[in-house]
């Protein structure tokens, strides 16, 4: 087995790695989503649907594993900061374990008349809307509509919203989560890591080994 020294080398390089994944993740949903936007009058660009469903889900999984390893990570300090994002992370528990076991959900599913990959929604603020101060609500309701129904949408009302594109919510198995809050919470621990392990200190554990002792703030 790997001293405890190697294991929490492995632990810290896996959360960067997943930080890493998290951000372009969002990044490129968050284009999709408003090149998507732009051609919706017109139908729509099918290839950037596929993208946005891909990447709404890939991001549920990435944020499920770093939370995983945040919560193990020897020599990370489990204070108030860490429990807060583990808190903030777990609300894609649901969609991820939805998404995992889709052959035993498929099921339940077909009796909500929802679509098995569920849908998204989120604001779009064009050019031209922003100079009438309006916004539109937009949605992809991917796979076979013929029953789907009752699709979570998001509301605007009271929101503050970042142009063009804000408050991506994905929909699965009665479950709703906005990506866009969670990314910048991931956004927001990834710089209180870093500025941790900048400071982080070396601690004997005992007489043969010692890790890095890392405390956000």
């Amino acid at each position: 087995m790997a001293n405890l020294k190697r294991r929490q080398e492995l632990f810290f390089d896996g959360i960067e790695t997943y930080l890493a994944m998290a951000q372009m993740c969002y990044l490129r949903l968050r284009v999709a989503v408003e090149q998507y936007s732009k051609t919706a009058q017109s139908g729509g660009n099918a290839d950037f649907q596929k993208l946005i469903i891909l990447d709404a889900w890939s991001f549920v999984d990435i944020v499920h594993r770093l939370r995983i390893l945040v919560s193990q990570a020897p020599g990370l300090k489990k204070n108030d900061v860490i429990k807060s994002f583990l808190d903030m992370a777990e609300q894609v528990e649901p969609l991820r374990h939805f998404v995992q076991h889709l052959g035993s959900e498929i099921p339940k599913a077909g009796n909500t008349g929802m679509p098995i990959w569920g849908s998204l929604s989120w604001i779009y603020v064009s050019p031209e809307s922003h100079i009438k101060k309006q916004v539109s609500v937009m949605a992809i309701i991917p796979g076979r509509l013929a029953k789907s129904k009752g699709h979570p949408i998001v509301n605007p009302a009271g929101k503050k919203i970042l142009l063009p594109v804000d408050h991506i919510c994905l929909s699965a198995s009665s479950t709703t989560i906005n990506i866009t809050v969670i990314s910048r919470a991931v956004t927001q621990f990834e710089n209180q890591y870093k500025t941790a392990m900048a400071q982080a200190k070396e601690i004997q554990v005992n007489s043969d080994e010692s890790i890095v002792q890392v405390t956000l703030a």
